[in-house]
């Protein structure tokens, strides 16, 4: 190859590796202003910070990526992680976040937070994890606003004040594996696509208005079902009989403070991995099932104001 050629080559080569270097730079440069930019207004949004944790520490004197309660991916340097927990914040959740493109987690627990969530937090597809216990946050629970998060593990909105019914899509979501709404005003009968979800592993209403029966559907894909807390709900009906065959590795059921009645189904005693059964203040009748005595991985038992009856069998 002619020599003038080579060096034309070699030099093509060199500018076109420092224009991209450039650009990507530059682009690297303008997404992290656009992520501070959206703490920022997250910031401006916050009417009182008692331990001034954000006044002190979140300017841009400082890289938003050493801001206390972030976290920036290794490689893009974008925000992956808002994790404000205790901090005593008051104030309310701007549409902002959702320029947080690269968000992975947002998690929020003990503090302040009033009013709606923002539906624009839709567009943040990458979130795998929603931690919002105890806020105030309230509203209804928007379906899509969720189902969009197909990354998404765990949603905690628990001891906030959401109302309205439980959407029945939350349960197709298939990475969803917690789903946790404690202490809110849902009412309504609860999906009847409950128990066939492909992923959950944690599923609790403690202290809602739930009410209706407990869905009969179950299929093999609840399998991985570990914890199902109902308790201190507004439930009513018999128990399924057969649904608790599906649910093998079942450790933990929590129905207390209901209205079911009827028999204890004896399918609940091939849940060989239960050890919390909690089915007191209820209005079961019969016999306690001899095949109680098959959990033997069973620690804490509650079973009383109902009206069931104990078999003593002769030695």
């Amino acid at each position: 190859m002619n020599p003038k050629h080579s060096f034309m080559l070699y030099y093509v080569t060199i500018v076109s590796l420092l224009l991209l270097h450039y650009y990507v730079a530059m682009a690297s440069i303008l997404n992290i202003t656009t992520d501070q930019s959206s703490l920022i207004a997250f910031k401006n949004h916050i009417s009182q910070d008692p331990n001034n944790v954000l006044t002190k520490n979140w300017s841009h004197n400082t890289h938003v990526c050493n801001w206390v309660g972030i976290t920036c991916g290794s490689s893009h340097h974008r925000v992956v992680s808002l994790n404000l927990s205790n901090m005593g914040l008051i104030g309310t959740v701007p549409p902002n976040l959702a320029n947080l493109s690269f968000l992975n987690h947002l998690i929020l627990p003990n503090n302040s937070f009033q009013g709606n969530l923002p539906y624009e937090l839709a567009s943040l597809h990458r979130l795998r994890t929603i931690d919002l216990r105890f806020n105030n946050l309230r509203g209804n629970i928007i379906a899509s606003m969720f189902v969009s998060m197909t990354k998404l593990t765990t949603l905690s909105l628990a001891w906030n004040s959401f109302t309205g019914t439980t959407p029945c899509s939350l349960f197709n979501m298939t990475s969803l594996r917690i789903l946790d709404f404690r202490g809110n005003n849902l009412w309504g009968s609860l999906p009847s696509n409950m128990f066939l979800s492909p992923s959950l592993e944690y599923v609790t209403f403690y202290g809602n208005k739930i009410s209706g029966t407990l869905s009969s559907s179950v299929s093999n894909n609840s399998q991985q079902l570990r914890v199902v807390e109902l308790r201190k709900n507004r439930m009513f009906g018999e128990l399924p009989r057969n649904i608790f065959r599906h649910l093998p590795y079942l450790e933990v059921l929590s129905l207390s403070r209901n209205g079911f009645f009827g028999e204890i189904p004896d399918s609940l005693f091939s849940c060989k991995e239960l050890w919390h059964l909690d089915l007191s203040n209820n209005n079961f009748t019969g016999n306690i099932p001899p095949g109680i005595g098959n959990l033997t991985h069973l620690k804490y038992i509650y079973l009383q104001s109902n009206n069931l009856e104990v078999i003593c069998q002769e030695a």
